[in-house]
Formats: structure tokens, C-alpha cells, sequence
């Protein structure tokens, strides 16, 4: 698997959240997630081997934007409870320890 580049969030937890625009980006030189879910901007640091993943618990920006903050969490609650990703056709969907699919991305045009 290779994730590289930015990447648009189509899915959480089963939930289509395409039109959110939220948009991760990856970066393989420096192990890094970037991201803004429509507020704060947050970081995470990754260890990728094969199809297993294992991200670090995300440090976001602390600013207030009515009715963002919600799905903002949501992403940032999630990242560390990732343990496996798979690709399927165009996306990268993740899984939790527990084999529930959790986040779906797919490659930027």
C-alpha cells in the first residue's frame, strides 16, 4: 500500500461525508497525515508495513467554529484506532483493531 499525495474523506464510519470536502494529506518522506476538517487543522505522525497502519494521536489548532467541530472530532477521535488499511479499486479504506471499516479516501484529481 501506498499513500501519498491528498486525498479527499468520503466516508466515516460507514457515513457517506464526501460533500464535507475533507481533504487528508499524506506525506511518506515524513511518516505525516495532515488535514483540515473544516476548522482546525491537525497533524498525526504514521508507521506503515504492508497492509498494517498505526497512527499517533492527532495535535490539532484549538480554534471554536460553530457547527464544524463535530466531524472535526469525529476524524481526529478516529486516527488512532486505525490498525489496518486495504486498497480497493480507487480508495484506501481503513479498519479498526476490531476489523470494522472506518474511514474511506480516495485519490485527489
Amino acid at each position: 500500500v501506498k499513500l501519498q499525495g491528498n486525498y479527499v474523506l468520503n466516508e466515516i464510519n460507514s457515513e457517506d461525508i464526501s460533500s464535507e470536502r475533507i481533504v487528508l494529506k499524506f506525506d511518506t518522506i515524513q511518516n505525516t497525515v495532515t488535514g483540515n476538517a473544516g476548522c482546525n487543522r491537525f497533524t498525526s505522525t504514521f508507521a506503515l508495513s504492508e497492509e498494517k497502519i498505526k497512527f499517533s494521536d492527532p495535535v490539532s489548532t484549538k480554534m471554536f467554529c460553530e457547527g464544524k467541530m463535530l466531524m472535526e472530532q469525529k476524524v481526529i477521535n478516529i486516527l488512532p484506532s486505525i490498525s489496518d488499511v486495504e486498497k480497493i479499486k480507487e480508495q484506501f479504506v481503513f479498519y479498526s483493531a476490531n476489523n470494522e471499516r472506518v474511514l474511506t479516501i480516495q485519490k485527489q484529481d
